[in-house]
Protein backbone atom coordinates (compact mmCIF):
# COMPACT_ATOMS: atom_id res chain seq x y z
CA UNK A 1 0.00 0.00 0.00
CA UNK A 2 1.20 3.13 -0.64
CA UNK A 3 2.98 5.18 2.53
CA UNK A 4 0.48 8.39 1.27
CA UNK A 5 -2.22 8.14 -0.76
CA UNK A 6 -2.56 11.02 -3.07
CA UNK A 7 -6.07 9.97 -4.55
CA UNK A 8 -7.16 10.53 -0.90
CA UNK A 9 -5.31 14.02 -0.32
CA UNK A 10 -7.16 15.05 -3.41
CA UNK A 11 -10.55 13.51 -2.49
CA UNK A 12 -10.61 11.74 -6.20
CA UNK A 13 -11.41 8.27 -7.02
CA UNK A 14 -8.16 5.64 -8.40
CA UNK A 15 -9.67 6.17 -11.86
CA UNK A 16 -10.07 9.78 -11.74
CA UNK A 17 -9.01 11.45 -15.30
CA UNK A 18 -7.16 14.58 -16.04
CA UNK A 19 -10.11 16.87 -15.73
CA UNK A 20 -11.22 15.77 -12.55
CA UNK A 21 -7.74 15.60 -10.53
CA UNK A 22 -7.08 19.56 -11.84
CA UNK A 23 -10.72 20.26 -10.54
CA UNK A 24 -10.30 18.73 -6.92
CA UNK A 25 -6.48 20.22 -7.08
CA UNK A 26 -7.91 23.73 -7.70
CA UNK A 27 -10.34 23.06 -4.79
CA UNK A 28 -8.20 22.25 -2.42
CA UNK A 29 -5.32 24.54 -2.99
CA UNK A 30 -8.13 27.14 -2.74
CA UNK A 31 -9.42 25.67 0.69
CA UNK A 32 -6.11 24.98 2.56
CA UNK A 33 -3.95 28.14 1.00
CA UNK A 34 -1.62 29.41 4.34
CA UNK A 35 -3.40 32.74 2.98
CA UNK A 36 -6.55 31.44 3.94
CA UNK A 37 -5.64 29.49 7.21
CA UNK A 38 -3.41 32.11 9.29
CA UNK A 39 -4.71 30.54 12.40
CA UNK A 40 -3.69 27.23 11.42
CA UNK A 41 0.21 26.04 12.17
CA UNK A 42 -0.16 22.88 9.78
CA UNK A 43 -1.55 25.24 6.99
CA UNK A 44 1.69 25.12 4.80
CA UNK A 45 2.45 21.50 5.43
CA UNK A 46 -1.40 20.84 4.08
CA UNK A 47 -0.68 22.31 1.21
CA UNK A 48 2.40 21.18 0.09
CA UNK A 49 0.73 18.03 0.70
CA UNK A 50 -1.62 18.42 -2.25
CA UNK A 51 0.73 20.10 -4.28
CA UNK A 52 3.24 16.63 -3.87
CA UNK A 53 0.30 14.67 -4.83
CA UNK A 54 -0.82 16.73 -7.78
CA UNK A 55 2.45 17.01 -8.61
CA UNK A 56 2.56 13.02 -9.34
CA UNK A 57 -1.11 12.14 -10.35
CA UNK A 58 -1.11 15.16 -13.31
CA UNK A 59 1.93 13.45 -14.99
CA UNK A 60 1.33 10.19 -16.68
CA UNK A 61 4.24 8.55 -16.17
CA UNK A 62 4.61 9.84 -12.76
CA UNK A 63 1.36 8.26 -11.99
CA UNK A 64 1.56 4.78 -13.69
CA UNK A 65 5.11 4.59 -11.30
CA UNK A 66 2.78 5.04 -7.88
CA UNK A 67 0.11 3.13 -8.62
CA UNK A 68 2.18 -0.11 -9.38
CA UNK A 69 4.49 1.12 -6.06
CA UNK A 70 3.01 3.61 -4.15
CA UNK A 71 5.95 5.76 -4.95
CA UNK A 72 7.91 7.22 -7.33
CA UNK A 73 11.75 6.86 -8.14
CA UNK A 74 12.70 10.97 -7.81
CA UNK A 75 12.76 11.41 -4.07
CA UNK A 76 10.94 10.11 -1.30
CA UNK A 77 7.56 8.32 -1.24
CA UNK A 78 6.74 10.68 -3.85
CA UNK A 79 8.36 13.41 -6.07
CA UNK A 80 9.95 15.84 -4.34
CA UNK A 81 7.83 19.14 -4.39
CA UNK A 82 9.68 21.65 -2.55
CA UNK A 83 9.98 25.04 -4.00
CA UNK A 84 7.35 23.58 -6.98
CA UNK A 85 4.41 24.58 -5.09
CA UNK A 86 4.62 27.66 -6.46
CA UNK A 87 4.88 26.67 -10.08
CA UNK A 88 1.44 24.83 -9.65
CA UNK A 89 0.02 27.28 -7.72
CA UNK A 90 0.81 29.87 -10.29
CA UNK A 91 -0.07 27.74 -13.66
CA UNK A 92 -3.77 27.49 -11.97
CA UNK A 93 -4.27 30.53 -10.34
CA UNK A 94 -2.60 32.70 -13.52
CA UNK A 95 -0.17 34.55 -11.14
CA UNK A 96 2.75 35.55 -13.40
CA UNK A 97 1.38 34.06 -15.90
CA UNK A 98 1.38 35.54 -19.38
CA UNK A 99 -1.26 36.18 -22.28
CA UNK A 100 -1.01 33.38 -24.21
CA UNK A 101 -3.26 32.91 -27.93
CA UNK A 102 -5.75 30.36 -27.77
CA UNK A 103 -8.19 30.26 -24.83
CA UNK A 104 -8.54 33.16 -23.22
CA UNK A 105 -7.18 33.28 -19.61
CA UNK A 106 -9.93 35.30 -17.95
CA UNK A 107 -9.50 35.75 -13.99
CA UNK A 108 -12.08 35.25 -11.38
CA UNK A 109 -14.18 38.20 -10.01
CA UNK A 110 -13.63 40.07 -6.45
CA UNK A 111 -16.63 39.77 -4.31
CA UNK A 112 -17.29 41.59 -1.38
CA UNK A 113 -19.34 40.55 1.81
CA UNK A 114 -20.27 42.56 5.45
CA UNK A 115 -20.27 40.70 8.66
CA UNK A 116 -21.53 42.36 12.19
CA UNK A 117 -19.81 41.82 15.37
CA UNK A 118 -20.28 42.64 18.77
CA UNK A 119 -18.84 45.14 21.11
CA UNK A 120 -17.88 42.14 23.26
CA UNK A 121 -16.55 40.06 19.91
CA UNK A 122 -14.09 43.09 19.65
CA UNK A 123 -12.69 42.14 22.86
CA UNK A 124 -11.58 38.67 22.77
CA UNK A 125 -11.44 38.40 18.72
CA UNK A 126 -14.07 35.62 17.06
CA UNK A 127 -14.64 33.44 14.13
CA UNK A 128 -17.93 34.10 11.78
CA UNK A 129 -19.15 31.69 9.16
CA UNK A 130 -20.23 34.13 6.15
CA UNK A 131 -22.70 32.44 3.34
CA UNK A 132 -22.62 33.85 0.04
CA UNK A 133 -22.72 32.41 -3.44
CA UNK A 134 -19.58 32.78 -5.96
CA UNK A 135 -19.15 31.51 -9.15
CA UNK A 136 -17.16 27.40 -9.12
CA UNK A 137 -15.97 25.62 -11.90
CA UNK A 138 -18.32 23.50 -13.27
CA UNK A 139 -18.65 20.11 -11.60
CA UNK A 140 -20.19 18.73 -14.71
CA UNK A 141 -17.76 19.64 -17.01
CA UNK A 142 -14.33 20.52 -15.16
CA UNK A 143 -14.60 23.74 -16.20
CA UNK A 144 -14.28 22.52 -19.67
CA UNK A 145 -17.66 23.94 -21.21
CA UNK A 146 -18.70 21.36 -22.74
CA UNK A 147 -20.48 17.76 -22.63
CA UNK A 148 -18.35 14.75 -21.37
CA UNK A 149 -15.78 13.55 -24.26
CA UNK A 150 -16.15 16.46 -26.53
CA UNK A 151 -13.49 18.93 -27.46
CA UNK A 152 -14.26 22.38 -29.24
CA UNK A 153 -13.08 22.47 -32.17
CA UNK A 154 -9.85 24.65 -33.04
CA UNK A 155 -11.90 27.80 -34.55
CA UNK A 156 -11.63 27.92 -38.79
CA UNK A 157 -11.90 31.55 -38.79
CA UNK A 158 -8.52 32.65 -36.67
CA UNK A 159 -6.72 28.83 -36.70
CA UNK A 160 -7.07 28.88 -32.88
CA UNK A 161 -4.94 32.26 -32.30
CA UNK A 162 -8.43 34.04 -31.11
CA UNK A 163 -7.75 37.37 -33.27
CA UNK A 164 -7.72 37.29 -36.87
CA UNK A 165 -6.33 40.22 -39.26
CA UNK A 166 -8.49 43.19 -41.07
CA UNK A 167 -7.89 45.49 -43.66
CA UNK A 168 -9.11 48.86 -43.87
CA UNK A 169 -9.52 50.89 -47.09
CA UNK A 170 -8.30 54.74 -46.42
CA UNK A 171 -7.34 57.51 -47.94
CA UNK A 172 -3.77 56.67 -47.19
CA UNK A 173 -3.73 53.30 -48.63
CA UNK A 174 -4.54 49.84 -46.48
CA UNK A 175 -4.44 49.49 -42.56
CA UNK A 176 -3.83 46.32 -41.01
CA UNK A 177 -4.92 45.64 -37.59
CA UNK A 178 -5.69 42.70 -35.03
CA UNK A 179 -9.16 42.38 -33.58
CA UNK A 180 -11.15 39.80 -31.63
CA UNK A 181 -12.51 36.52 -33.92
CA UNK A 182 -15.94 37.50 -33.96
CA UNK A 183 -16.48 33.90 -34.70
CA UNK A 184 -15.21 32.42 -31.53
CA UNK A 185 -15.11 35.85 -29.05
CA UNK A 186 -11.70 35.68 -29.04
CA UNK A 187 -11.33 31.88 -27.20
CA UNK A 188 -9.72 30.08 -30.63
CA UNK A 189 -12.22 27.54 -30.10
CA UNK A 190 -15.60 26.80 -31.07
CA UNK A 191 -17.98 24.57 -28.61
CA UNK A 192 -20.60 23.25 -30.80
CA UNK A 193 -21.51 21.27 -27.85
CA UNK A 194 -22.05 23.05 -24.56
CA UNK A 195 -22.50 21.56 -21.21
CA UNK A 196 -26.01 21.17 -19.94
CA UNK A 197 -25.01 22.16 -16.29
CA UNK A 198 -23.19 25.18 -17.59
CA UNK A 199 -24.54 25.92 -20.90
CA UNK A 200 -20.83 26.63 -21.89
CA UNK A 201 -19.46 29.01 -19.44
CA UNK A 202 -17.53 26.72 -17.82
CA UNK A 203 -18.56 28.29 -14.45
CA UNK A 204 -21.53 27.47 -11.80
CA UNK A 205 -23.19 29.61 -8.88
CA UNK A 206 -22.86 27.79 -5.97
CA UNK A 207 -23.77 28.25 -2.24
CA UNK A 208 -20.43 28.35 0.07
CA UNK A 209 -19.76 28.65 3.51
CA UNK A 210 -16.39 31.03 4.85
CA UNK A 211 -14.76 30.79 7.96
CA UNK A 212 -13.55 34.01 8.23
CA UNK A 213 -11.64 35.29 11.57
CA UNK A 214 -12.18 38.65 13.09
CA UNK A 215 -9.34 40.01 14.95
CA UNK A 216 -9.59 41.54 18.42
CA UNK A 217 -9.70 45.67 18.19
CA UNK A 218 -11.15 45.64 15.35
CA UNK A 219 -12.69 48.56 14.15
CA UNK A 220 -16.04 49.32 12.37
CA UNK A 221 -15.31 49.86 8.59
CA UNK A 222 -11.91 47.58 8.69
CA UNK A 223 -11.76 45.49 5.41
CA UNK A 224 -10.25 42.01 6.00
CA UNK A 225 -9.06 40.31 2.70
CA UNK A 226 -9.20 36.61 1.72
CA UNK A 227 -7.39 35.50 -1.49
CA UNK A 228 -8.60 33.20 -3.53
CA UNK A 229 -12.20 32.83 -2.00
CA UNK A 230 -14.11 34.84 -4.88
CA UNK A 231 -15.25 33.60 -8.52
CA UNK A 232 -13.09 30.51 -10.32
CA UNK A 233 -11.20 32.03 -13.25
CA UNK A 234 -11.46 30.27 -16.40
CA UNK A 235 -9.11 28.71 -18.74
CA UNK A 236 -6.57 28.61 -15.85
CA UNK A 237 -7.40 32.17 -14.26
CA UNK A 238 -6.86 33.05 -11.05
CA UNK A 239 -9.60 32.77 -8.73
CA UNK A 240 -10.53 36.62 -6.95
CA UNK A 241 -10.28 37.56 -4.01
CA UNK A 242 -12.93 38.23 -0.83
CA UNK A 243 -13.16 41.47 1.20
CA UNK A 244 -15.24 41.49 4.47
CA UNK A 245 -16.12 44.61 5.33
CA UNK A 246 -16.65 44.53 9.77
CA UNK A 247 -19.75 46.46 11.02
CA UNK A 248 -19.31 46.72 15.07
CA UNK A 249 -22.57 47.03 16.55
CA UNK A 250 -23.66 50.19 18.65
CA UNK A 251 -23.99 49.23 22.09
CA UNK A 252 -26.12 51.79 24.31
CA UNK A 253 -23.56 51.86 27.00
CA UNK A 254 -20.52 52.85 25.70
CA UNK A 255 -18.93 55.13 23.38
CA UNK A 256 -15.52 54.13 21.45
CA UNK A 257 -13.37 57.19 20.26
CA UNK A 258 -10.08 58.25 19.53
CA UNK A 259 -8.46 57.63 23.40
CA UNK A 260 -10.48 53.90 23.58
CA UNK A 261 -13.98 53.40 25.52
CA UNK A 262 -16.14 55.82 27.15
CA UNK A 263 -18.77 55.06 29.53
CA UNK A 264 -20.58 57.06 31.92
CA UNK A 265 -22.33 56.25 35.50
CA UNK A 266 -24.80 58.17 37.66
CA UNK A 267 -23.65 59.01 41.01
CA UNK A 268 -24.97 60.95 43.82
CA UNK A 269 -23.94 64.42 45.68
CA UNK A 270 -23.22 61.96 48.66
CA UNK A 271 -21.74 59.58 47.11
CA UNK A 272 -19.13 62.22 45.01
CA UNK A 273 -18.22 64.54 47.94
CA UNK A 274 -18.08 61.57 50.54
CA UNK A 275 -16.56 58.90 48.20
CA UNK A 276 -17.73 55.27 47.03
CA UNK A 277 -17.80 51.89 45.05
CA UNK A 278 -20.56 50.68 43.20
CA UNK A 279 -21.10 47.66 40.55
CA UNK A 280 -21.00 48.74 36.71
CA UNK A 281 -21.65 46.67 34.04
CA UNK A 282 -18.57 46.59 31.42
CA UNK A 283 -18.07 45.35 28.18
CA UNK A 284 -17.96 41.42 29.00
CA UNK A 285 -19.05 41.62 32.64
CA UNK A 286 -19.92 43.16 36.24
CA UNK A 287 -16.75 45.09 38.21
CA UNK A 288 -16.34 47.46 40.93
CA UNK A 289 -15.80 50.66 40.45
CA UNK A 290 -13.86 53.19 43.55
CA UNK A 291 -15.29 56.83 43.89
CA UNK A 292 -12.50 58.62 45.38
CA UNK A 293 -13.74 61.40 47.97
CA UNK A 294 -14.38 64.99 46.13
CA UNK A 295 -14.81 63.60 42.95
CA UNK A 296 -16.50 66.18 40.36
CA UNK A 297 -19.12 66.40 37.66
CA UNK A 298 -17.54 65.41 34.36
CA UNK A 299 -14.59 63.92 36.17
CA UNK A 300 -13.01 60.76 34.49
CA UNK A 301 -11.88 57.39 36.44
CA UNK A 302 -9.44 55.26 34.53
CA UNK A 303 -10.40 51.00 34.88
CA UNK A 304 -7.70 49.16 33.74
CA UNK A 305 -7.64 47.01 31.43
CA UNK A 306 -12.05 47.26 30.68
CA UNK A 307 -11.11 49.00 27.41
CA UNK A 308 -11.05 47.05 24.27
CA UNK A 309 -7.32 46.15 22.93
CA UNK A 310 -5.35 47.58 19.58
CA UNK A 311 -5.96 45.83 16.22
CA UNK A 312 -4.85 42.10 16.89
CA UNK A 313 -3.60 42.35 20.30
CA UNK A 314 -4.80 40.69 23.28
CA UNK A 315 -4.02 43.11 25.94
CA UNK A 316 -6.67 45.55 26.60
CA UNK A 317 -6.94 49.39 26.90
CA UNK A 318 -8.48 51.30 29.74
CA UNK A 319 -12.01 51.72 30.18
CA UNK A 320 -12.64 55.82 30.80
CA UNK A 321 -15.93 56.14 33.18
CA UNK A 322 -17.38 59.90 33.02
CA UNK A 323 -19.26 61.11 36.49
CA UNK A 324 -22.30 62.61 36.24
CA UNK A 325 -23.83 63.85 39.80
CA UNK A 326 -27.53 63.46 39.63
CA UNK A 327 -29.35 65.91 40.90
CA UNK A 328 -32.62 65.19 42.62
CA UNK A 329 -36.03 67.16 41.11
CA UNK A 330 -37.93 67.02 44.27
CA UNK A 331 -36.85 66.38 47.90
CA UNK A 332 -38.86 64.95 50.91
CA UNK A 333 -38.91 67.25 53.93
CA UNK A 334 -36.18 65.50 55.56
CA UNK A 335 -33.65 65.41 52.73
CA UNK A 336 -34.40 69.31 52.53
CA UNK A 337 -33.49 70.00 56.38
CA UNK A 338 -30.50 68.20 55.95
CA UNK A 339 -29.33 69.93 52.74
CA UNK A 340 -30.45 73.16 54.39
CA UNK A 341 -28.21 72.62 57.33
CA UNK A 342 -25.58 71.57 55.35
CA UNK A 343 -25.54 74.90 53.31
CA UNK A 344 -25.34 76.64 56.24
CA UNK A 345 -22.38 74.11 57.23
CA UNK A 346 -20.98 76.04 54.15
CA UNK A 347 -21.41 79.98 55.39
CA UNK A 348 -18.38 81.73 55.21
CA UNK A 349 -16.56 79.29 52.68
CA UNK A 350 -14.67 80.72 49.81
CA UNK A 351 -15.08 79.80 46.52
CA UNK A 352 -12.38 78.77 44.56
CA UNK A 353 -12.29 81.72 42.12
CA UNK A 354 -10.41 79.46 39.49
CA UNK A 355 -12.60 76.97 39.55
CA UNK A 356 -15.86 78.61 40.14
CA UNK A 357 -17.29 76.48 42.67
CA UNK A 358 -18.91 72.78 42.45
CA UNK A 359 -22.02 74.12 40.51
CA UNK A 360 -20.04 76.08 38.52
CA UNK A 361 -18.63 72.82 37.41
CA UNK A 362 -21.53 71.33 36.80
CA UNK A 363 -23.03 74.06 34.62
CA UNK A 364 -19.55 73.82 32.06
CA UNK A 365 -19.99 70.14 32.38
CA UNK A 366 -23.84 70.23 31.30
CA UNK A 367 -22.86 73.04 28.50
CA UNK A 368 -20.26 71.11 27.19
CA UNK A 369 -22.14 67.79 26.80
CA UNK A 370 -24.85 70.24 24.45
Amino acid sequence: MPEQDYYALLGVPRDADADQIKAAFRRKARKLHPDVNRDDPDAEEKFKRIGEAYAVLSDPKKRAEYDRFGRVSDGGPAADFTGGIADIFEMFFGVGSARRSGPRIVDGRDLKAQVAVTLQEVVTGTHKKLSFRRMETCSECNGSGTIPGYQPETCEDCGGAGVVMEVTQTLLGHIRRTATCRRCGGEGRVNRKPCKACKGKMLEEKDVDVDVAIPSGVESGTILHLPYQGDDGVNGGRPGDLYVVVNVQEDARFIRDSKGLLTQVEITYPQAALGATVRLQGVDGEFDLVIPPGSQPGQEISVREQGIPAMGSTKRGDLRVRLVVRVPRELTDYQRHLLEQLQKSFTGQTTDSKTGGFFEQFRKSVRTEK
